[in-house]
């Protein structure tokens, strides 16, 4: 295939995979093996597709803030463990394979998805939470955030989990406050991963934009058909992921 049809089809990807992400997550379920389908290496592929989370993040956040659909109380907590988790999983893929722990997570979002998604108002209307929940929260984070930086595929599963089921958030407000602890968690794999020379540039030059831009078109779907509309998708997306982690 010539260079720049490739390039083309990169981009189209990332756009497409992106736009889904905002909406529902897992883009990186999508994007991932596109790039290692058109050559190359696994952990490559990784580390460029962080790239590309990293301009989605920043390409809806400003839909986000500006609809009011951030949580700023757990803005910076969130960060700091998103910061630890982040470096701990990044270095991690430098020396590992981590196609046995996809197959675990698809096992596990699988298994969770009746206990937050089935119960009736979830994701719909914010809800208080104890104390206690609020704290499993954070535990969790670390370790979807030390997931985020090994490979990412899922992750954003992982998150909804925890913010709806666990901090109380509905859909939006979720999508909305995890942008700033995932932009932050992902530019710091980033480093380690460019430090390794694990990132194709040419690859990251196309992904960045085209998921910067489909982030914000999927964030100006999401706002405006609202919590309702997205927990429908999301509940058979989840499936799907799941589904595809554990088989593919």
């Amino acid at each position: 295939m010539e260079l720049w049809l490739l390039l083309i089809l990169i981009a189209c990807i990332g756009f497409v995979a992106s736009f889904i992400g905002a909406v529902m997550g897992g883009a990186g379920l999508i994007t991932i093996p596109f790039m290692i389908m058109f050559g190359l290496p696994p952990q490559v592929a990784i580390a460029t597709n962080k790239i590309g989370i990293f301009g989605m993040g920043l390409g809806a956040l400003h839909k986000y803030w500006k609809a009011k659909k951030i949580v700023w109380n757990l803005v910076i907590p969130l960060s700091v463990i998103g910061i630890i988790g982040a470096f701990i999983g990044s270095n991690t893929l430098v020396r590992a394979n981590p196609d046995f722990l996809s197959r675990v997570v698809g096992v596990i979002i699988l298994i969770m998805l009746p206990f937050v998604f089935l119960k009736k108002g979830a994701g719909i209307a914010k809800k208080i939470v104890s104390t206690k929940k609020r704290l499993l929260g954070y535990a969790l984070f670390l370790i979807a955030a030390f997931w985020s930086g090994l490979f990412g595929g899922g992750a954003g599963i992982f998150y909804s989990y925890i913010y709806i089921g666990l901090f109380g958030l509905t859909f939006l407000q979720f999508k909305g406050t995890n942008r700033i602890p995932l932009t932050i968690l992902n530019a710091v794999a980033i480093i380690v991963f460019a430090i390794n020379g694990f990132v194709n540039i040419l690859y990251a030059a196309v992904i960045f934009p085209a998921m910067a831009l489909g982030s914000y078109a999927g964030a100006h779907v999401a706002l405006k058909k609202g919590n309702a509309w997205i927990k429908g998708f999301y509940i058979v997306f989840v499936v799907v992921s799941a589904i595809k982690l554990i088989f593919f």
